[in-house]
């Protein structure tokens, strides 16, 4: 009897050892989170990855809103977007009703055409979300690119691991910048969304990285703005660890019209939650982005490596947005 007790004793440890060991081989391997606003330089964008996008971007022609070449460059983004692993990606038409005065090129038709808002969702840790957002639709290789900053910054995002990010991730590409329609850019997208915007905490809304090259001795500013101080002065330390020259970081870039530029709109259109954006001289490069359609990958005046940087600026930034606390982003 006491043999057997004895036997069954030592079948039982043995038992509660093998599951322990099988337990622990197969369990995940504990993650180790780094600051996200630090890159990763192995999965971070990369300078040929940028240009091949304004490539494509350009080589579609000018994206009229609700034009083929719109479209086209429409499902490019969604195509990424499914192919990075974006939950929810949803293509919402929106009817053009007309030309949107000072902005629509002349000459275009607009009317009883159709174009597309886009957006979809990385998730992280929390319900509560991020949005990287900026319109679509432009006719050379300034308006818009800010397009791919976004793009590629989502990509380094969907390449960390879930648990890694502390809140959840929207990119959001609104259309109708270019043409009156039913629902025009981030605000008529936000007016239809308000789930969303409730659960948003802040935005990024980069755009018009670059101008038409007038010289070659010509010096390319910068314009960055945010309505918080704390993220003001992680952009200036990142613009200076990445070494970008020539660039003003400031509390706004309304110039006393509170809907110029994306960045402006996400603003008005959230009641003033945090925002950062920017974009190279203002005046210059939103002028030249209406009115010249022939500025391509060949007379813009950004190179490779300076739209690599200005990239990896916009991507340290979500990146940092996200290891903050709601009311740390409010300060």
């Amino acid at each position: 009897m006491r043999r057997d007790f004895h036997r069954r004793y030592l079948l039982i440890v043995a038992l509660s050892v093998l599951s322990a060991l099988l337990t622990a081989a197969t369990a995940p391997a504990a993650v180790n989170c780094q600051d996200l606003s630090e890159l990763d330089p192995t999965i971070a964008p990369s300078s040929d990855q940028l240009w091949g996008d304004l490539e494509t971007m350009v080589g579609y022609g000018p994206r009229h809103t609700g034009h083929p070449a719109d479209h086209r460059w429409i499902a490019y983004l969604e195509s990424q977007m499914r192919k990075m692993g974006l939950n929810d990606v949803t293509r919402q038409p929106v009817a053009v009703n007309g030309p949107r005065p000072l902005l629509t090129t002349p000459d275009v038709q607009t009317a009883g055409l159709t174009a597309h808002h886009l957006w979809g969702f990385l998730p992280g840790s929390s319900e509560r979300i991020i949005i990287l957002g900026v319109h679509s639709d432009g006719q050379n290789s300034i308006e818009e690119n800010g397009t791919i900053v976004l793009l590629r910054a989502m990509e380094y995002l969907s390449k960390v691991p879930r648990e890694c990010r502390r809140y959840t991730f929207a990119l959001v590409f609104v259309t109708c910048h270019m043409a009156e329609c039913s629902s025009s850019e981030a605000g008529g997208w936000a007016r239809n969304h308000s789930d969303i915007m409730e659960r948003a905490l802040a935005f990024i809304s980069p755009e018009h990285m670059g101008q038409r090259t007038r010289s070659q001795a010509e010096i390319l500013s910068w314009s960055l703005w945010s309505n918080t101080a704390n993220l003001r002065a992680a952009a200036q330390r990142f613009i200076g660890e990445l070494g970008i020259s020539h660039v003003t970081v400031a509390s706004s870039l309304d110039f006393g019209l509170s809907g110029l530029g994306t960045a402006s709109a996400w603003k008005v259109a959230s009641g003033n939650k945090p925002v950062v954006g920017g974009m190279a001289d203002p005046f210059r490069s939103y002028i030249e982005g209406l009115v010249a359609p022939n500025i391509d990958t060949v007379n813009i005046n950004i190179d490779r490596a300076t739209f690599h940087k200005m990239a990896l600026l916009f991507t340290r930034l979500a990146g940092y947005i996200d290891g903050l606390t709601p009311a740390q982003m409010q300060q």
